[in-house]
């Protein structure tokens, strides 16, 4: 799992509770950061605009432009578009993390956003009333709660069994020298940040909700604590009972070691192991298992998370994906110990297959 921001897991041959920003993302001031980016954009062509001002705040860059609002209205209000990236290429090589391209406004003689001009009086704006007269229906709150089960029983699952690999996107990149993003501030946010919240808080949902699989390319868990324990670190972290062997496959997490138990031909389990988390403050957290797939891994891997709320079994298929974390959950955690076990149950004992 490639995570550059913070995260929460926990695994088999490791398991994990995430959080914390790297140090390398809070950022000093770089000495005279708006003093280079002026002198930059004053010795290099312009493309129909002047600099009024340059500021910088921290490793906050505001650019202050005169530009025609014709220019910015251009094809739809992509000459506002074209405009930032062409700012942004020509100051890419000082160490900012945060970058805003602002126009002059005449009127009222300040800086503003480039956005604020897509309601300039000489741009045709629709008028507001165009729903005026036209009735809305009022819910049936008595009977709400009936038509969502209705909902529910006639659109099944109809993702159940996919799995869907999904990226929000742009994000923090390492220039080499500090982290950025990969856009600047427009029309009064960041790209690589609003991406990643809708994807986290509503397309991630609805997906799982109807049945699917996520596997993110990002940490989705905001947290900013975390916490890891792992086979190798033993006793009292790693416990375990039946028969566990060493995998020979390759290194588990870490480059260290991982274990495997066999199913028994029962079905029933015979072997268990458990990893003990220290939760560092109360809060939701987000858990993983870090999984080494392989053919004759078992299909229905069953990890139990005992966590503020009572205990919730994840059932994991190990015999897919590559050697990385396995989601297994968001749940509530108590500050102090919480716990993650996994088994050797099936439910198909007619092939001994590994749990790892």
């Amino acid at each position: 799992m490639n995570c550059r921001w913070h995260r929460t897991l926990i695994c088999v041959g490791a398991l994990v509770l995430i959080g914390a920003i790297p140090s390398a993302l809070v950022a000093q001031s770089p000495p005279g950061l708006h003093a280079a980016a002026a002198a930059l954009l004053s010795t290099t062509p312009r493309d129909g605009y002047s600099i009024r001002d340059v500021a910088s705040e921290g490793d906050a860059l505001t650019v202050c432009l005169s530009v025609p609002v014709e220019a910015l209205s251009a094809d739809n209000w992509m000459g506002a578009e074209r405009l930032v990236d062409a700012v942004r290429a020509r100051l890419l090589a000082l160490p900012w993390q945060s970058l805003s391209v602002q126009a002059w406004d005449e009127e009222s003689g300040v800086c503003k956003p480039l956005s604020d001009f897509a309601l300039h009086p000489d741009v045709a704006v629709p008028p507001q009333d165009l729903m005026a007269g036209i009735p809305l229906s009022v819910p049936d709150l008595e009977s709400a709660g009936t038509n969502t089960q209705v909902a529910a029983d006639a659109y099944p699952l109809s993702l159940a069994g996919k799995t869907v690999y999904l990226s929000a996107g742009h994000g923090w990149y390492w220039t080499g020298s500090s982290w950025r993003t990969q856009r600047p501030v427009y029309q009064g946010f960041i790209e690589d940040h609003n991406n990643a919240e809708v994807v986290t808080q509503y397309l991630i949902p609805y997906l799982e909700n109807a049945g699917a699989t996520v596997v993110y390319a990002r940490e989705r868990d905001w947290s900013l604590a975390r916490a890891i324990a792992d086979n190798d670190m033993g006793s009292p972290t790693f416990t375990k009972s039946g028969w566990w062997v060493p995998g020979i496959s390759g290194p588990g997490y870490g480059g260290g070691s991982y274990l495997y138990a066999l199913t028994d031909a029962s079905g029933a389990p015979t072997a268990q192991a458990t990893w003990s988390l220290s939760a560092p403050v109360q809060g939701r957290y987000a858990v993983y298992a870090w999984v080494y797939p392989g053919d004759n891994r078992v299909r229905d891997a069953h990890y139990t998370v005992n966590h503020a709320g009572g205990a919730t079994e994840v059932i994991i298929d190990q015999s897919v994906h590559p050697r990385t974390w396995r989601y297994l959950g968001t749940f509530p955690f108590f500050a102090g110990t919480a716990s993650v076990t996994v088994d050797n149950r099936t439910a198909d004992p007619s092939i001994a297959r590994a749990v790892i």
